[in-house]
């Protein structure tokens, strides 16, 4: 006896193999989901590791599409897709299962080529760090992103249009049941991948979904500590910081999209040239309705999942909570907000209950494994059952054939007189009956071949049904390696025939045929023949002849008949019965290791995804667990059980197509759990029914539940508990309806009464804490990762390069997401958590943009009055505006024209009908109100560069009003200043005495203000004294200027003085024109002068009287 398996066929039973994750499940098991169209991604590894979890527990706990492999199937109304650039993970496995051909999209490619590429649309290079990436990118790095978050993003949009037929498809496909979808995107944020698409996946998502009437994108996000503690220690470490905190910031904006619709996400991924489809998004919705953040610890202080357990136990903590949300369609709460997750559930494991049945079913049954036919049987069978005695088999073949001659000499070809004339009537009718038998054997052949084969498998099925002898006896009944089987049967019948074929060789016939022309000629050459015995001889001569020739022929047939039904028979052993009884050898394996395991005798050497965190209600290595099922197993009649388990395996195993790939999970999940169906009915009521005794002691059993799985469900977000009071905590506890007991000990919990939800799994009893507006800022591993990027930044640029989805603002439209802000405020709780260069960063940023908001508060720009910050925004105000205010800082009229103008700016900038940009504040502990709205603003980068705008408008205006200010108090200073020394030279107070300008100070004493035997030998002191007196004036000090004046205000003015001042001005102003070149060339105060001895004409003109005969006014 052989056997055969392929690798397909064990793939498939090892999804219920205990040892490697697997587990068993059924049709009595799965139950409906809502039936609403829901839609999972995974992005990158790690969101593909989420994907494949979720995909376990979809196909073990929801009923499955009547498809050919159930094993590996989901729901109909759920569509999977993994999306990584990293081909191998679509072979990656959990539990044995891995994602179809149809649920993988691989963004794969060469980077070095794509980075190549010497023409790239611009939608690509306005983002693409590409002159530094080409730079750092090697050819042994070219396969995937290599843990560049730009190069993930590159592979995705060298795919784009294939992304979107693909997610258009699949969306299409799902409006059939319904136009409400539910999305779910899970990836990690600190690899290359998953951290450099999730954005752009995301808003393709929502776009695509347009056609639905409501679409709600969930995201959950892995924390780069999942990673890291599943890589270890070392520099890659650093990488996986980084990454995660730039997609950490990244993800802080984007969850507030709605609120800066002023900066939305747009993106162009296609443009439409060279024939291609174009493809943008532009979208003002937050990146998530709802974003679950999941890290490797829970809250500080919390341990319950050991460290080798806990990456798959935050991969199944998503799962479940995606799972929930398609059992019951009311797990999520919708805040727009990020949140945090916390996971139990007991249950009564109907899997392993399963696992247990089938396993003693098989040890039941182990005789079948030893099943052998005696020689007697075997004979029996193929001789007489199935046909294949020679002796039966020829008379099958000559049945229907008559004899050559049926008249015998009584033939009308015998007749003596005609005979001797001629044979050739004889020789003619023989060939002609040999014809004919050629034809009733193929017939024969024919008709028999099918039927015979048929009997055969018919026989072999009852065979291979039967609880007294099974398949093992009937594949050795077939083939074994003694000589009593079918298969060496026919080899002896062809031995047999090919030893009867030798003696009707060519030769040995043509020799009979020999005799019989003798015995012809004898009779023919007689001249009487009285008693006939010539005649007679020759007749029996030729008919043996051609009975001769007939048995060759039937023999022929007969040995083609047996080659053929041997060529069948081994075809179909080889191809149906040692298969089944490979796949029959390998469900022994697993379900005798499944019952070892489940029963406590040995430890699997993988764990199941759901043993890690399932409270388990009863122990399965219990007499509490197996006593029951041994009961219900021991009336249950075995037989018919086996019967219809082995008589089914080899009616779907023939007629499945894909034998390869034949789904032996499912039928025979199915058929145990169908004939022990009342144990999979128990549920969880039932169960503390049955366990305890009384009213009482089920409710203080079913309190202590609740209880546990509340302990059990802290979230899994590793913060201080402090911060979680912080937030809104729900717990929504998912039970069967008619779970009396469990319904009401959730109901008198205060913790649990408020969110009770019903769910058709019946075993089951699962706990989700939900710990609604979370803050990044909480997450207590940020502060290392704060810093490793900003050491990055400061000390390696290198390592900065494509860290960000957007870099250089000169070449995107403005944005350079290396300037959002750090998740943590530098004004928060945890300053002295952080180190010295990340803090340093996040302060020199943060302050520049805590400066601006504080002035433009403090301009009146930013009304704070409703709580939240709403920057005045003027889209028909610019900079141009103020450059066009036209100021000259030489006439005071103009000044202050300039002046109003500027402010009428400033008015208009501060209007409450204008724009206004509306920012929440951001909370922080001990913060004032403004100082909350304040860290609002510094924390939303799409602000910036309005208010930015804003205050360049706004302080530009008013640097003009602080010149114009200047200049014109300068210009009337100036004015004062003039008077005053006109007056004193009017008056006399200051006056010429020879070489010398004097006055009398208090005292008398005569001071000095300006030697003309000592003056600077420029052509402005020399030819315009009186200027250069002007300027030393000017510099006197405040008493002396202040007694000059005073002294001023009560003398005389004298005429004289007055008449001199006026003949020497004009005689300056009128040689200016021979001293311009000079002034021009000692650069002089040309038009200061000008100015002070015009003005000296004007005030002193009108002091002259007004007569013709005046000289003075003459000249």
């Amino acid at each position: 006896m052989k056997c055969r398996i392929t690798e397909g066929q064990k793939a498939n039973i090892n999804l219920m193999n205990e040892d490697v994750g697997g587990s068993m499940s059924s049709s009595q098991i799965r139950v409906k989901t809502d039936g609403n169209p829901v839609l999972i991604i995974g992005l990158g590894g790690t969101g593909i590791d989420a994907l494949l979890h979720t995909k376990v527990i979809l196909n073990k706990r929801f009923k499955l599409p009547d498809v050919p492999d159930k094993a590996t199937a989901i729901p109909e109304n759920v569509r999977l897709l993994g999306i990584d650039s990293d081909t191998t993970s679509k072979t990656r496995k959990v539990a044995g299962m891995s994602l179809s051909e149809n649920e993988f999209f691989s963004i794969s490619n060469n980077i070095v080529t794509l980075l190549s590429l010497s023409k790239k649309p611009s939608y690509i290079t306005e983002w693409l760090d590409e002159k530094n990436l080409k730079r750092l990118i090697d050819d042994n790095d070219a396969g995937c992103a290599t843990a560049i978050r730009q190069c993930g993003r590159l592979l995705l949009f060298n795919k784009a249009l294939a992304l979107f037929n693909k997610l258009r498809a699949i969306v299409s496909d799902l409006q059939v049941y319904g136009n409400k979808i539910q999305v779910f995107i899970t990836t990690g944020i600190c690899g290359g991948t998953g951290s450099g698409i999730f954005a752009d996946v995301s808003y393709i998502v929502r776009q695509i979904c347009g056609c639905m009437t409501e679409t709600q994108i969930t995201g959950i996000l892995f924390m780069p500590d999942i990673n890291i503690s599943k890589v270890g220690p070392g520099a890659y470490n650093t990488v996986l910081m980084k990454n995660g905190f730039a997609a950490m910031k990244e993800l802080e904006y984007l969850m507030n999209t709605s609120q800066h619709p002023y900066d939305p996400f747009k993106q162009t991924y296609a443009s439409g040239a060279g024939g291609e489809a174009a493809y943008s998004v532009e979208s003002t919705d937050n990146i998530y309705d709802s974003c679950i953040l999941i890290s490797e610890q829970a809250t500080e202080g919390f341990i319950h999942i050991p460290p080798e357990d806990r990456y798959s136990y935050c991969m199944s903590v998503a799962a479940e909570t995606i799972c929930c949300h398609i059992d019951i369609s009311q797990t999520m709460f919708y805040t727009n907000n990020m949140m945090a997750v916390g996971f139990s559930c007991a249950t009564l494991s109907k899997s392993k209950t399963l696992e247990y049945i089938s396993g003693k079913l098989f040890a039941n049954i182990q005789g079948l494994w030893g099943n052998s036919p005696t020689a007697e049987q075997r004979d029996i069978f193929a001789q007489s059952t199935v046909g294949l005695d020679m002796f039966l088999l020829e008379n099958m073949f000559d049945a229907n054939v008559p004899p050559a001659f049926p008249a015998g000499l009584k033939s009308s070809c015998f007749v003596p007189a005609a005979l001797k004339a001629t044979r050739q009537p004889v020789e003619d009718t023989g060939n002609a009956w040999l014809t004919s038998v050629d034809d009733a054997y193929r017939s024969v052949y024919s008709d028999n071949i099918t039927v015979l084969f048929e009997k055969f498998k018919r026989e072999i099925g009852r065979i291979f049904e039967d609880p007294q002898k099974g398949p093992f006896y009937a594949s050795r009944l077939i083939n074994s390696d003694d000589a009593y089987c079918v298969l060496k049967s026919i080899d002896n019948s062809i031995s047999e025939t090919d030893s009867r074929l030798e003696g009707l060789r060519p030769e040995n016939l043509k020799a009979r045929k020999i005799d019989a022309d003798n015995y012809y000629n004898q009779f023919r050459s007689a001249l009487l023949d009285v008693t006939g015995r010539k005649l007679e001889r020759y007749y029996t001569a030729i008919n043996e002849y051609f009975e001769k020739e007939k048995e060759k022929r039937r023999l022929q047939n007969i040995r083609n008949f047996l080659t053929e039904l041997r060529r069948m028979i081994t075809d179909y052993n080889n191809t149906i019965v040692e298969h089944l009884v490979g796949i029959l050898n390998e469900l022994d394996t697993v379900f005798a290791k499944n019952l070892r395991i489940v029963t406590g005798v040995e430890a699997a050497t993988t764990k199941g995804i759901e043993d890690s965190y399932e409270v388990k209600l009863v122990d399965t290595g219990s007499p509490e667990f197996t006593q029951p099922l041994d009961h219900v197993i021991y009336n249950v009649s075995t037989n018919e059980c086996v019967r219809n388990l082995m008589s089914g395996l080899l009616a779907k195993f023939t007629a499945e197509r894909d034998k390869d790939n034949f789904d032996t999970a499912s039928y025979v999940s199915d058929l145990i759990s169908k004939y022990y169906s009342n144990v999979f009915n128990q549920n969880i009521d039932g169960f503390f029914r049955i366990k305890y005794s009384t009213a009482r002691t089920q409710s203080s059993a079913a309190t202590a539940l609740i209880n546990e799985l509340k302990q059990k469900s802290v979230v899994n977000f590793n913060c201080n508990p402090k911060d979680l009071d912080k937030v809104q905590q729900y717990v929504q506890t998912v039970l069967p309806p008619d779970a009396d007991t469990l319904i009401a000990a959730a109901t008198q919990d205060y913790d649990t009464k408020r969110y009770i939800t019903p769910s058709l799994i019946n075993n089951r009893v699962s706990m989700f804490r939900f710990a609604v507006g979370i803050s990044l800022s909480y997450y207590n591993n940020i502060h290392e990762y704060e810093e490793a990027y900003y050491v990055t930044k400061r000390e390696s640029p290198d390592g900065m390069v494509g860290q960000h989805i957007y870099v250089d603002g000169m070449h995107n439209g403005g944005r350079d997401w290396t300037q959002l802000s750090s998740p943590l405020y530098d004004e928060g709780r945890y300053d002295n958590q952080r180190t010295a260069t990340g803090y340093a960063e996040v302060c020199r940023e943060n302050g520049k943009h805590r400066d601006e908001f504080n002035r433009a508060n403090n301009y009146g720009l930013i009304d704070l009055s409703e709580g939240i910050s709403k920057i005045r925004y003027r889209k028909d105000i610019t900079i141009d505006d103020v450059n066009a205010v036209e100021l000259d800082l030489t006439n005071a009229g103009s000044c202050k024209k300039a002046i109003e103008s500027y402010k009428a700016i400033q008015d208009k900038l501060k209007e409450t009908t204008g724009d206004a940009i509306s920012i929440a504040p951001v909370k922080f502990l001990e913060a004032t109100p403004e100082e909350s709205m304040c860290a609002g603003y510094v924390t939303t980068y799409g602000a910036w560069k309005y208010l930015e705008a804003m205050l360049d408008i706004y302080e530009t205006a008013q640097a003009g009003i602080d010149k114009a200010t200047e200049a014109a108090n300068l210009l009337l200073r100036n004015s004062k200043m003039f008077d005053e020394f006109f007056k004193a030279l009017c008056t006399g107070v200051i006056y010429q005495d020879r070489a010398f300008y004097r006055y009398d100070d208090e005292q008398d004493n005569c001071i000095c203000l300006l030697n003309m035997l000592r003056i600077q030998d420029s052509t402005e002191h020399r030819y315009f004294p009186l200027f250069a007196l002007y300027r030393n004036f000017c510099d006197l000090g405040n008493d002396a200027r202040e007694y000059i004046r005073q002294k001023s205000d009560f003398a005389e003015k004298n005429i004289d003085i007055i008449k001199k001042l006026y003949t020497d001005v004009k005689t300056s102003l009128r040689g200016l024109d021979d001293l311009d070149y000079e002034l021009d060339e000692f650069n002089g105060n040309k038009d200061a002068i000008i100015e002070l001895y015009k003005n000296i004409v004007e005030k002193v003109k009108p002091l002259i009287p007004q007569d013709a005969d005046n000289p003075v006014l003459q000249e």
